[in-house]
């Protein structure tokens, strides 16, 4: 059997979605036809049901689990990107633990992977997600406001600063590998103008199950993300405009509000904590059973244009409700109001689309997302695509 080398930053698992779930759903089709070795560079406690996932389709996974303390402090400077050090080490860790030969494969995920593996010579795939160093910019431009503006501004300032070569640095990075793929078509079309190199779109491989949701008791609204660090925009926005709203109506008592999401970090912003430790606040792990057959709607009301959201794919497979704001579109253009999400022209016109759902479950919005799955984001078809 032919040798297939899966890097990723961190594990990948099939319950938590995000991009977790897009590289498990390809490592899961690329085992019937490769021999897999997962190698992922830990920044965290691995849940234990991803591991016992991954070795139940026979994937050898090496761990590099150096990375424990990252993210245990908020700081004004970036710590992980185009931190040569780190990428050396990750170089240095990758040398030694795989053996690999020119004719092998190897499938690397994200600007950390795609780094990590740039010395190893094989047929090589680089698989681009959204470039986070402009994320982060987009993050700080939307969460400026009258008291912290000219924190934002001098920030913003330094950001545009610390990440000016930051394409340069990915063009010289991703020069030994043979194919270049993206999740998103929009971002597919910006990354090839800036590298100069073709960049192939690709959808995002999402696999439907047979879903059997519960009949809750309350609605129950989900924020999902791999860390509590990536989400606080969002966590600020549903504080301001759906508790808000809740509270106002008299609602907050018929609903659940969960926060899927790892908190890794000790030290977080004051107001994030007051946020999340209000009664009503929920914080859950995503590898608890049956928490995902729970949820009637995921809340994503984040506002900025990067590429595509497997959160809001992931959801629509597990038949969740999606509520985002058009930007979404972006990353995704299938998305249609009120056909098979909703979708907000701002955050108060997303939270009063949900309160009327909450009245009357609108099912075919559920059945079209789920159809739209079932039709265009199939992990085999998609693999099969990436792999030729």
């Amino acid at each position: 059997m032919k040798k297939l080398f899966f890097i990723y930053h961190a594990l990948p698992s099939k319950f938590q979605g995000g991009s977790e779930l897009a590289a498990y759903n390809l490592i899961k089709i690329f085992s019937k036809k490769y021999k897999v070795t997962l190698i992922c560079f830990s920044i965290g406690k691995n849940p234990r049901q991803g591991l016992i996932d991954l070795k139940k389709i026979g994937i050898e996974v090496l761990i590099k689990q150096d990375y424990l303390k990252y993210d245990q402090n908020i700081s004004f400077i970036p710590k992980y990107f185009l931190d040569k050090d780190k990428i050396y080490k990750n170089q240095i860790f990758l040398k030694n633990k795989i053996n690999i030969n020119k004719k092998d494969k190897l499938i690397a995920m994200g600007s950390i992977s795609i780094a990590s593996a740039e010395q190893i010579l094989c047929n090589k795939i680089a698989i681009v997600e959204d470039p986070q160093p402009f994320v982060k910019i987009e993050r700080e431009k939307l969460s400026i406001n009258l008291n912290n503006f000219h924190k934002k501004i001098l920030k913003l300032i330094y950001l545009k600063i610390f990440y000016k070569n930051f394409w340069n640095w990915f063009k010289k990075i991703i020069k030994t590998y043979n194919k270049i793929h993206c999740w998103s078509k929009n971002e597919a079309i910006s990354i090839q103008k800036k590298i100069k190199r073709k960049v192939n779109f690709i959808r995002c491989p999402i696999e439907v199950e047979k879903i059997y949701k519960l009949k809750n008791k309350k609605f129950t609204i989900a924020m999902i993300s791999y860390s509590i660090t990536q989400d606080f925009d969002g966590i600020r926005k549903m504080n301001k405009y759906l508790i808000t709203t809740l509270k106002k109506k008299n609602l907050l008592d018929k609903v659940n509000i969960y926060l899927i999401m790892n908190i890794f970090n000790k030290n977080l912003p004051r107001d994030i904590k007051g946020i999340i430790n209000q009664k009503f606040i929920h914080i859950k792990n995503f590898d608890q059973k049956g928490l995902i057959e729970k949820i009637d709607l995921l809340y994503y009301p984040s506002n900025y244009k990067v590429g595509v959201r497997s959160k809001i794919l992931f959801s629509m497979s597990k038949k969740i409700i999606v509520a985002t704001n058009k930007a979404s579109k972006y990353g995704i253009p299938e998305l249609k109001n009120n056909f098979n999400c909703l979708m907000g022209i701002d955050n108060f016109d997303l939270v009063n689309k949900i309160v009327k759902i909450m009245h009357k479950k609108n099912k075919s919005l559920i059945s079209n997302a789920y159809k739209l799955i079932k039709k265009s984001y199939s992990p085999k078809k998609i693999a099969k695509n990436l792999i030729n």
